[in-house]
């Protein structure tokens, strides 16, 4: 029985890392945050809201809700928190930046999903 289930089960190595886009798009936040708000502390600001918001992406992982889990931590958590311990006022660059995350997260989860439903049919 075993045996028979271990033929069939296929080993997968998943790896996750911080690629050269999640690193892009972090430095170019905070060079637009530069830009906009011309302040060292909201630069800063907005270069530890662009880590997070990244790190919320891996949150998309999770198939099927994985958008609507990360839109939940960024919306109630990641945000008020930056907001909280630095005072960083909304502005276009934060909006856009919570929006290009949501919509990478939302492409993950799709994938994820899709890959999780071909797998459960073969």
């Amino acid at each position: 029985m075993l045996q028979f289930l271990g033929d069939r089960m296929r080993k997968r190595e998943i790896r996750i890392e911080l690629t050269v886009w999640g690193w892009g798009f972090i430095v170019l936040w905070t060079i637009l945050g530069y830009f906009v708000y011309q302040d060292f502390k909201n630069v800063l600001a907005v270069a530890a809201l662009a880590i997070l918001y990244t790190l919320t992406t891996l949150l998309a992982l999770i198939p099927f809700v994985g958008v609507i889990v990360q839109w939940l931590a960024m919306e109630f958590l990641v945000w008020p928190l930056i907001y909280q311990l630095t005072q960083l006022p909304p502005t276009w660059l934060t909006s856009l930046m919570f929006w290009t995350s949501l919509a990478i997260g939302a492409g993950t989860t799709l994938i994820v999903t899709a890959w999780i439903i071909s797998e459960r049919r073969s």
